[in-house]
C-alpha cells in the first residue's frame, strides 16, 4: 500500500515527549505537515514539528478549535498513556478518524476497571484487597497504586495496615479519577511487556519483553530500567494466555489500533496489573523497523489519515520474535545533577 497519497496532508501530534519524536520523523519523511501538542514549552518533538503549540492535551475545545483552523486532516497519540482518553475524546469531538470506542479506552486505561474486567473473563491478576477487608496485619506484602497514573507515580509498597493507610492517600492524589487500587505484591524477577496491534479485529503482537526493575535502595524498585525482547518465555506465553487475553479484549470491542500491558510470570499462571491503549512508552519500534523493516509510526499516521492500517504487506505472525536477534533497551532514569563520570562506551563499540 502507497503512503503517497498522505503527502501534504496536516497531521497533529498529541503529546511532546520523545516517544512521539519517531511519530514527527516517519510524518515528515511522508511528507506530511506536523503539529504537536501539550503543556512544555520545549518538549523534544516540539523541537522538531513544523508547528507547535502550548495547549495542553487536556484542552479538548480549544484543541478542536486549532483542529478546525489549521484543516487537521488526522490526530495521533499511541504511546503516551495519559493522553489516551483525551485522544479520543478530540477526535470524537472532531470526527476525526479514532481507533477506539469510548468503552475500551475507559477499561483499557484504568487499573481498577480492567481488573475488573480480567476477573470477569477469567484473566489473571494479582490478588486485590479493600482497605475494608485489611484488620489487623496484611495477608501478604501490598501495593498502593493510583487506578490511572503513569511512570510509577503515587505507588507504594506496604506491609503494614498503618502504611497502607498512608498509601491510599497518596495514591488517590496521584490519581487522574481520585481512585486507588490495593493488591498483591509479586516479586518482579519475572516481569514483562507484551502489546498488540489490533487490525480489524485480528490482533498482531508486536512486543513480548522481559522487564528488569531498577534497585530498590535508590527508589527505582518499582521502576522498569531495562527490557530484553523477545522474551525469554515466548513460546509459554503463546501457547498459555496468548489467546486468553485476546478474546477478553475483542469482548469488549477491540478491533482497531494498540494494547499494551505489563504482567509477571507465576508459578502456574501470568497476571497483569497495568495495562493501556496504546504501544509501550519507549523506543521499542525503532528496534522493530530495523530488524523487521515495519515501520509502526507510519501505520498508526496511515490510519489516523485514512481509517486504514496498511498491514498486510508487513505484518508476520512471528515478528515479534525479531528474525531471531536480540534487542536490549536501557530506560535511563536520572534526577537534577552533575554527571560524574562516562564509562563502558569503549567496551560496547568493541561489540560485533
Amino acid at each position: 500500500m502507497s503512503y503517497e497519497m498522505l503527502r501534504g496532508k496536516k497531521l497533529l501530534v498529541m503529546g511532546g515527549g520523545s516517544q512521539h519524536c519517531k511519530v514527527v520523523e516517519s510524518a515528515k519523511e511522508l511528507g506530511l505537515i506536523t503539529y504537536v501538542v501539550d503543556n512544555i514549552e520545549d518538549s523534544p518533538a516540539k523541537e522538531i514539528a513544523d508547528y507547535a503549540y502550548l495547549i495542553n492535551v487536556t484542552e479538548t475545545e480549544k484543541l478542536a478549535e486549532l483542529c478546525e483552523k489549521e484543516g487537521i486532516d488526522g490526530i495521533v497519540s499511541g504511546w503516551f498513556d495519559f493522553v489516551q482518553p483525551h485522544y479520543q475524546r478530540l477526535c470524537e469531538r472532531t470526527g476525526h478518524i479514532c481507533y477506539g470506542a469510548k468503552k475500551d479506552f475507559d477499561i483499557l486505561t484504568r487499573k481498577k476497571d480492567f481488573k475488573d474486567c480480567c476477573i470477569a473473563n477469567g484473566v489473571g491478576v494479582p490478588a486485590r484487597l479493600t482497605l475494608e477487608e485489611i484488620v489487623d496485619s496484611l495477608p501478604f506484602q501490598v501495593i498502593v497504586k493510583p487506578s490511572n497514573s503513569r511512570g510509577s507515580r503515587g505507588a507504594s509498597v506496604c506491609t503494614t495496615k498503618e502504611e497502607v493507610i498512608q498509601a491510599v492517600e497518596l495514591a488517590k492524589n496521584a490519581s487522574y479519577d481520585g481512585q486507588y487500587v490495593i493488591e498483591q505484591y509479586i516479586d518482579k524477577k519475572d516481569a514483562f511487556c507484551v502489546s498488540y496491534l489490533f487490525v480489524n479485529g485480528e490482533a498482531y503482537l508486536e512486543q513480548l519483553s522481559d522487564a528488569y526493575f531498577g534497585d530498590e535502595s535508590v527508589g527505582l524498585g518499582k521502576v522498569a530500567v531495562a527490557y530484553r525482547s523477545p522474551s525469554v518465555k515466548s513460546e509459554e506465553y503463546t501457547k498459555k494466555e496468548n489467546g486468553r487475553l485476546i478474546a477478553m479484549l475483542k469482548s469488549i470491542g477491540v478491533t482497531d489500533g494498540p494494547f499494551v500491558a505489563q504482567g509477571f510470570f507465576t508459578d502456574d499462571d501470568v497476571v497483569y496489573f497495568d495495562p493501556g491503549r496504546r504501544f509501550a512508552g519507549g523506543e521499542y519500534e525503532r528496534g522493530f523497523n530495523r530488524i523487521t523493516g515495519i515501520d509502526v509510526p507510519k501505520m498508526m499516521i496511515h490510519y489516523a489519515l485514512t481509517g486504514i492500517f496498511p498491514i498486510e504487506e508487513e505484518f508476520k505472525p512471528d515478528s515479534y520474535l525479531l528474525n531471531g536477534k536480540t534487542t536490549i533497551r536501557l530506560q535511563i532514569n536520572i534526577c537534577a545533577g552533575i554527571v560524574s563520570s562516562e564509562e563502558g562506551f569503549d567496551t560496547i563499540q568493541d561489540m560485533p
